[in-house]
């Protein structure tokens, strides 16, 4: 286990009042990555088995129809946690992810943490109840993007 991802996670808002205990379950299914400007991280529509704890940089989740171009609805940057769709097994991603600045971070891999939480239901609901945290913001960020795309000129 990497201690500095356990001293990490446990400083970040997302996971205050977690258990130290749970952050080493979940930081036990972490690895460090790093991006370059540019790069996707992952693709709406691709299967997501995991989900990122961005340490630097930033990042833009987009959302796209068809072959149009894609609509940035956020953008992330230090201490934020993003990447919902792996809460249920075999999801996919619901938008793109674009580095805009070189990014470090910790991604966790979920099946790894779905094994887990399969034996502890406790940080499963307390997981689930973050993570719907977030379901929420970027339905409010992609309401307001609709809002703006098709507001009348």
């Amino acid at each position: 286990m990497n201690e500095s991802h356990v001293q990490t996670l446990l400083e970040l808002p997302f996971f205050k009042g977690m258990s130290e205990e749970d952050i080493r379950t979940i930081a036990d299914c972490g690895e460090d990555v790093s991006f370059e400007e540019g790069q996707v991280i992952f693709r709406q529509n691709e299967v997501a088995v995991r989900f990122f704890i961005l340490l630097e940089g930033t990042v833009s989740l987009e959302m796209q129809a068809g072959e149009q171009e894609a609509h940035v609805i956020q953008t992330r940057g230090p201490g934020d946690v993003f990447g919902w769709s792996w809460i249920f097994p075999g999801e996919e991603w619901k938008f793109n992810a674009r580095v805009m600045e070189p990014v470090k971070a910790i991604v966790i891999h979920t099946p790894c943490l779905h094994g887990k939480i399969e034996n502890d239901s406790e940080l499963g609901y307390e997981l689930l109840k973050r993570f719907a945290g977030i379901m929420v913001d970027r339905l409010q960020a992609t309401r307001m993007q609709l809002m703006d795309i098709y507001r009348p000129v």
